[in-house]
């Protein structure tokens, strides 16, 4: 199920960063349209990208494949932590879990959601199956993921590695998504 609340991110390219507000380009994901501009220029709509770094446009998707989960410590979460958190909200406790990405796992959570989705839609006759996308058979990562103490979301980071593409380029992602207003 895609997220009901707006997604919105901005990559750097070319060593850019938030800093200088060099060569950012942002993306913003709402009612199912993407948005994109380059520094500062204006919104315009793009082909939707949020399945590029939040698959099937759930940013938790990565959690159905983790391994190795640890709790690294419990904490009260500061007004630092997130930008646009008011100075008068009380400081949540929240847990740190570290975890490894499992990527046939994550390859065959992909299938079996497209499979579901096209079986719905009638796309998909009930006698065929999905090959399992070999791009995330080979995938590796890692994250981090802090879980407040009414069990919801506040923050997912994670670092995916790619298997190399036919000419020897590796990709490598490190997405954070920072959850609010529930």
């Amino acid at each position: 199920k895609r997220p009901a609340q707006p997604m919105q991110w901005g990559p750097w390219q070319n060593c850019g960063s938030a800093v200088t507000g060099r060569d950012g380009m942002g993306i913003r994901i709402k009612d199912g349209e993407a948005w994109g501009r380059q520094s500062g220029g204006s919104w315009q709509k793009i082909e939707d990208v949020s399945g590029a770094v939040a698959p099937g446009g759930d940013p938790l998707a990565f959690l159905a494949a983790i391994k190795n989960v640890e709790e690294i410590s419990e904490f009260g979460i500061g007004n630092s932590d997130f930008g646009n958190t008011p100075a008068t909200r009380p400081s949540p406790p929240a847990t740190r879990y570290t975890f490894d990405i499992d990527g046939p796992a994550f390859a065959e959570h992909l299938r079996g959601q497209l499979e579901r989705q096209l079986r719905q839609t009638g796309k998909l006759p009930p006698n065929l199956t999905l090959e399992t996308p070999r791009q995330y058979v080979k995938m590796t990562g890692s994250g981090e993921v802090w879980i407040s103490a009414d069990g919801l979301p506040l923050r997912l980071q994670v670092h995916l590695s790619l298997p190399p593409q036919r000419g020897g380029e590796r990709v490598e992602a490190d997405i954070t998504t920072d959850f609010t207003h529930f």
